[in-house]
């Protein structure tokens, strides 16, 4: 699952470092193995604090679209590939692109350093920085830059953090600059299926505060049909309406996730 953001407004944004990402993400794709290196590691739409493993590419198919008659709404279709490029335990690197279609300016880069539980001392959370929606065009860049550290629970897994992004994209639909916020998220315990068709069934949420055209709280049901194959469905409710496809208020998502050769869970 990889972080959600508005593609329906890929086509108005700029940033200052779309000159140096595409730097980083070469060398990124020439440390990787299988050659391949989406959007950040996530819960649903929020960045989490968790990375991807090193050399396991992550494939991603994401939909959004308004599932009744009354409205014509929907986003590009999100096609990514994220993967670790550092093959150690208590640093960890991610960079990725996804590939939005069909909009004008199709491509936005990321890319995530962080580090595990318990790599900074015993019962240290996950913390990772990050940037995502890095466009490669000077009006496709939201640049959104943020921080997150993560801890699992009795409760389950819980996320909070904050960013900071473009402030010429990053603005009400009345016009005033609205660049930063916080973002959070929980992933409860996972309910055991173990079937062979099914092995668990997760509930996740997450929120990026903002009335611009990330802000928005959203998750759902992630079905995991395999270490390396799972399915996420649900709603996405949006805090400035207007600057989403048709006006619309909310959304409903299908996001399906590949572990390439993995031979552990999914990262969130």
């Amino acid at each position: 699952m990889r972080v959600r953001r508005a593609p329906s407004s890929a086509e108005d944004r700029s940033g200052p470092v779309r000159a140096l990402l595409p730097v980083a993400v070469a060398l990124g794709l020439a440390l990787v193995p299988a050659g391949a290196t989406a959007t950040p590691s996530s819960l649903f739409w929020a960045p989490s604090s968790q990375v991807q493993p090193f050399a396991v590419p992550h494939l991603t198919y994401d939909t959004y679209f308004f599932p009744g008659s009354s409205k014509a709404a929907s986003y590009p279709v999100t096609l990514g590939v994220t993967s670790g490029v550092l093959p150690f335990e208590r640093l960890q690197l991610e960079l990725g692109f996804d590939v939005l279609l069909p909009t004008r300016s199709p491509l936005f880069l990321n890319a995530k350093l962080g580090a595990p539980e318990g790599a900074m001392f015993a019962g240290s959370p996950s913390v990772a920085i990050g940037v995502y929606d890095a466009g490669v065009t000077g009006d496709s860049a939201l640049d959104v830059f943020y921080g997150v550290v993560g801890k699992r629970t009795f409760i389950g897994a819980i996320d909070v953090g904050g960013y900071v992004g473009s402030d010429r994209l990053l603005r009400t639909s009345s016009g005033a600059t609205e660049r930063a916020g916080l973002l959070a998220g929980v992933a409860l315990p996972p309910i055991a299926v173990k079937r062979p068709w099914l092995q668990r069934v997760e509930v996740r949420w997450d929120v990026v505060t903002g009335r611009n055209v990330i802000g928005a709280t959203g998750g759902g049901l992630a079905f995991v049909f395999l270490p390396s194959l799972s399915i996420l469905t649900g709603p996405i409710f949006f805090f400035d309406p207007p600057q989403q496809p048709a006006g619309t208020g909310w959304l409903w998502s299908v996001q399906v996730d590949v572990e390439v050769g993995a031979r552990q869970e999914p990262a969130r």
